[in-house]
């Protein structure tokens, strides 16, 4: 495994988290705008951020 790996996963899991708490981000589409936004906007929010914030394929 490698690092990317492993933090795309915590993205994978956040995104899950997100989609699951908050109903308006239900949908795909919403949610990547949503993630494109808050990564742009606050690319240091998260520390693993610094390494990847892209939005995995598999949910």
């Amino acid at each position: 495994m490698t690092v990317v790996s492993d933090v795309e996963k915590i993205n994978a899991y956040l995104m899950r988290w997100v989609r699951n708490k908050y109903r308006r981000y239900r949908s795909r589409g919403a949610f990547q705008q949503a993630w494109q936004r808050v990564t742009t906007q606050y690319p240091r929010f998260l520390a693993h951020w610094q390494w990847t914030t892209t939005v995995p394929a598999v949910w």
